[in-house]
């Protein structure tokens, strides 16, 4: 299970308004000289990566890690139909878990939420049938391809978990660009809408591929692929 520890973000992590702005842009399509791919990982044996095509200085929202969210109280749950072999839960330090595996019963419970929010939520009505294939293929959806960086090498993105209320920033928790993320349950009265983190580039860079130290705290052991980020 991949952690995100809070207390210790870069300098260059930007504040929740600035990420709130940021993303307002990305909604907008706003013109950018940088975009994102999804192609061969240079890790070795590292399958799939986040590529960045272009230019982009440090504090810049990359992308959002796409998936169901859990609360602690849900964890049984999520040990009898998600955790078993899964190895894209990201772990917030709050306690909130986001399952970003798109396949077998995690997308199966995708589904069920998506529909659930379209539904429910305050959204227009051109976007109620929105398919998990259109909100999960968006290109600021990845987050959950992102890989952990190769032994002797460091991280280019941190990891910043943000709560969006329904009606802040002119909706933009249940705008399209959010649809990546869903809740598990739907969320209590007052509190947040969507709960889930977002990939910001730690330093200026270029043409390179996106790495995120995983912080791996696994019960068993290490995979061999897996090595500490040092500090």
């Amino acid at each position: 299970m991949m952690e995100v520890e809070e207390e210790v973000w870069p300098a260059e992590t930007p504040a929740r308004e600035e990420l709130l702005a940021q993303l307002t842009e990305l909604r907008a399509s706003s013109p950018r000289m940088w975009k994102l791919e999804v192609a061969s990982s240079l890790v070795s044996d590292g399958g799939l990566g986040v590529h960045l095509r272009g230019a982009c200085s440090a504090g810049t929202v990359l992308t959002l890690y796409p998936g169901v969210s859990f609360l602690t109280d849900d964890l049984p749950v999520m040990h009898q139909l998600v955790l078993p072999g899964n190895t894209y839960v990201l772990a917030r330090r709050d306690g909130v878990l986001l399952d970003g595996r798109h396949y077998g019963q995690s997308r199966q419970i995708f589904e069920s939420a998506l529909q659930r929010d379209r539904a429910q939520l305050r959204v227009p009505p051109e976007q109620r049938a929105l398919s998990s294939e259109a909100a999960l293929g968006q290109e600021h959806a990845v987050g959950n391809m992102v890989n952990h960086p190769p032994a002797g090498t460091s991280p280019n993105v941190s990891a910043a978990p943000l709560d969006l209320w329904e009606g802040e920033s002119d909706g933009l928790a249940t705008s399209e660009l959010l649809a990546c993320v869903v809740p598990f349950r739907l969320p209590a009265p007052g509190g947040p809408a969507k709960q889930t983190v977002v990939l910001v580039a730690s330093r200026a860079m270029c043409d390179e591929e996106l790495l995120l130290d995983y912080k791996l705290r696994p019960q068993g052991p290490l995979e061999p692929w897996y090595a500490p980020v040092v500090k």
